[in-house]
């Protein structure tokens, strides 16, 4: 029993772990994916430490407690991490549009004449009468 937990600290301790399953859950979109790829992540961490087991048992163990380990990281990727990005892309998203519209607020400088009228005088800006043609 022991050896699962000595399997689960050194993969959950290892931060090549965390960092690659958010990675993975960044870029896979289905749940079960993402806890497939942890608990795949977690058994390459472990690989170390399987190499120096003193039988298939402690073998299985470790591996064990390594896949533990990555599906741990990946339910905090998926229940913390992930909500927490998507509410802090939200929040940027909104103070965005507040920047924007309060500086449309501060630097506007009021209505603007037509297109056509502007650089004239506002006599100019009456239109023109018809003229009569000359005898």
């Amino acid at each position: 029993m022991l050896t699962v937990l000595a399997g689960f600290a050194e993969a959950f301790a290892n931060p090549v772990t965390l960092g690659l399953v958010l990675a993975l859950s960044f870029l896979l979109l289905r749940p079960a994916a993402v806890r497939l790829a942890a608990a795949a992540v977690g058994l390459t961490v472990a690989t170390p430490g399987l190499m120096e087991a003193h039988g298939p048992l402690e073998a299985v163990q470790l591996a064990l407690g390594a896949m533990a380990a990555g599906l741990l990281c990946a339910e905090v990727a998926l229940h913390f991490v992930l909500p927490a990005c998507r509410l802090a892309r939200r929040m940027a998203a909104a103070a965005w549009r507040l920047c924007g519209e309060a500086t449309a607020l501060l630097l506007d400088p009021g209505p603007r004449p037509p297109p056509r009228a502007r650089g004239r005088r506002a006599d100019e800006l009456q239109p023109p009468t018809p003229r009569e043609p000359e005898p």
